[in-house]
């Protein structure tokens, strides 16, 4: 299996973004790159940049340690610059300045020390993420991986170079590897705009919870490749995105919601498997302290048989649907 190739800002110090990659996809590829950016009038300033803090290696060398984290370097060659101004020409070429909100900038100013109001940061930021982008670009192209980006201004401008690598043909994509980014990317939005944001307490809960519904995920994980197919086009495409959004506000969401819809233990499913559908006005008026009771004496089955089938019944909801096992960790994790 094709490792996700993962970048986050990581403005999350309970490292919540790696912990739901680890969840979603068992194992990453994280890179620890450090650069320099150069700007100003005739670039004479400079910023340094590491990819992962130094605060978080405790952390990721549990992960390497239990096999589920690689760490790679894009070598900082000719190559790596070549991938850089691919994707520069390209935004030259598109000439589309689309616009991010602060919240999606906020995680690049943060990590860089940057101010938003200040127009000469903004170049910094711009340039930042650009040679980001090259490193990500690098190890997808060179390696293999697929992108698992957490920040849409890299994950886009990712994208911009992929189209500028396939038009530029500095490498040929089958339709096996196109199909393999695509449902990556799709998967990536899946989880980005309409997946839960669990709280775990440790990587120690997700590794478990991981390896208990292991089966379930995989599940999952098809489900959303067959979304993907669906979705027309190339990941590089101007209006991927868009298609991508429409597919989950259409397919994914309205799923969800009626399965957190059906999957509610209901009292009124208990009274009517007991006293039937047509007890159930009078049953509106009965306290709930006398519910039990008064259900007893009206026959058909005992409240410990129904309640039973009803827990039966929300169990099912949650199991014949792929989508179930998110709900089911959520219900976990309270």
């Amino acid at each position: 299996m094709i490792k996700p190739f993962f970048h986050s800002f990581y403005s999350d110090p309970s490292l919540a973004t790696i912990k739901h990659a680890l969840l979603y996809y068992g194992e990453i590829v994280i890179p620890t790159d450090d650069f320099m950016i150069f700007f100003g009038e005739n670039h004479n300033q400079a910023r340094h940049i590491s990819l992962v803090e130094e605060n978080m290696w405790n952390d990721l060398r549990f992960l390497e340690d239990a096999g589920v984290v690689e760490f790679v370097t894009a070598s900082q060659d000719q190559e790596l610059n070549v991938f850089h101004d691919a994707i520069v020409q390209q935004q030259n070429i598109e000439a589309i300045q689309r616009s991010y909100s602060i919240k999606e900038f906020q995680p690049i100013f943060k990590q860089l020390s940057l101010d938003t109001n200040n127009p000469e940061h903004l170049e910094i930021a711009n340039s930042a993420t650009v040679q980001l982008a090259a490193t990500c670009l690098s190890s997808i192209v060179k390696k293999g991986y697929l992108p698992c980006v957490d920040n849409i201004i890299v994950s886009d401008t990712i994208g911009i170079g992929l189209r500028a690598v396939v038009d530029q043909s500095f490498t040929e994509l089958d339709s096996t590897q196109i199909n393999q980014l695509k449902k990556r990317v799709v998967a990536n939005q899946v989880y980005r705009l309409a997946l839960p944001a669990f709280q775990f307490r440790s990587f120690h809960d997700v590794l478990e919870l991981r390896e208990r519904l292991l089966t379930r995920l995989i599940a999952l994980d098809d489900s959303i490749s067959n979304i993907a197919m669906e979705v027309k086009g190339h990941p590089w495409d101007s209006d991927f995105e868009s298609q991508v959004k429409h597919v989950i506000k259409k397919q994914v969401i309205p799923v969800i919601e009626a399965l957190k819809k059906d999957s509610k233990f209901k009292i009124s499913n208990v009274a009517t498997q007991m006293a039937g559908a047509a007890t159930l006005v009078t049953l509106q008026s009965v306290l709930p302290e006398t519910l039990a009771q008064w259900l007893i004496g009206a026959g058909a089955v005992s409240v410990k048989d129904a309640i039973q089938k009803e827990h039966d019944r929300v169990k099912s909801s949650l199991v014949d649907n792929s989508f179930g096992v998110l709900l089911e960790i959520g219900k976990e994790l309270k």
